[in-house]
């Protein structure tokens, strides 16, 4: 691992900002949209800018919800997806990063798993990847990609303790794979929160409230069912 400091990010670099503890992260975003895995990756990334760390994020899309919030911070979303190829996105990324020179690399999505995984072996930096679901619905969607998405990334985090289960099913060495469980920041949520309209109901009777996409791997299903 490369954990020299010597090499300040480039001057003028869009939403770098010196870090005084020399530390440089890189966020690499499948997409910017507005999901959970999109707002945790804005939260990270406002974390270690509050512990003055060195962050940049990079996405595969353009124009999407949390690019906002990242402006916000001073961060710039650096685009890498104007190709289609994996391999051109992937050298695209790699020739970002290359000045940048990042200590992390980190996937907010797991299809970003191998772009991070093979940018810190050719950048000697730490990789990070991800899983946002239960590996299940992971392997479901990636198919014959899964086994290089879970294994190649130095680390893996996933958002649960199933999910984390299922890592090791899947061969996934025990030492690799860490739990970073979703927060909300609640100053941030009431501040937004609008006055829910009035519930006519029983005295007594209880309110149950489910959040999410109409997704079936959300099994809106499995909660009906229990009520």
């Amino acid at each position: 691992m490369n954990t020299s400091s010597s090499v300040p990010p480039r001057e003028g670099m869009r939403g770098t900002v010196h870090s005084p503890c020399g530390l440089r992260v890189a966020f690499l975003a499948g997409t910017l949209g507005q999901g959970g895995a999109e707002k945790q990756l804005i939260y990270m990334a406002r974390a270690l800018r509050q512990a003055n760390v060195a962050v940049q994020v990079y996405s595969l899309g353009r124009d999407e919800f949390y690019e906002a919030a990242l402006q916000g911070l001073n961060l710039e979303p650096i685009w890498i997806g104007r190709h289609e190829s994996p391999l051109l996105r992937l050298s695209a990324f790699v020739r970002s990063l290359w000045t940048y020179k990042p200590h992390v690399i980190q996937s907010g999505h797991c299809f970003g798993n191998l772009y991070v995984a093979l940018a810190g072996r050719l950048l000697d930096a730490v990789s990070i990847g991800s899983v946002r679901s239960d590996v299940l619905y992971e392997r479901e969607q990636m198919g014959r990609w899964t086994p290089w998405l879970l294994h190649l990334p130095g680390s893996i985090i996933a958002n649960s303790h199933a999910a984390l289960d299922n890592l090791k099913s899947c061969g996934v060495p025990a030492g690799k794979c860490h739990v970073v469980s979703n927060v909300i920041d609640l100053a941030e949520f009431d501040a937004h929160a609008s006055q829910p309209p009035p519930i006519t109901r029983a005295a007594g009777a209880p309110v149950v409230v489910t959040v999410g996409t109409l997704a079936r791997v959300k099994r809106l299903d499995r909660f009906l069912h229990v009520l």
